[in-house]
């Protein structure tokens, strides 16, 4: 998953949110330290995670 370009570790998950792992290098060197609750920001997913969980919800259908 990464946030504003910047790659993290999704490291817990509910169905409204979740939590990722940000190292001290990525901390200094881009914004995300700065931003403030309510900030928008772009998301973005790995398309292997979307069809995993698509695959694991139709076996789960059965």
């Amino acid at each position: 998953m990464a946030v504003d370009g910047v790659s993290l570790t999704v490291v817990a998950v509910t169905e409204t949110t979740f939590e990722g792992d940000l190292i001290p290098h990525s901390q200094a060197v881009t914004t995300l330290s700065k931003l403030q609750v309510g900030t928008l920001v772009n998301v973005e997913t790995d398309i292997l995670g979307k069809y995993l969980a698509r695959q694991l919800a139709l076996e789960g259908s059965h």
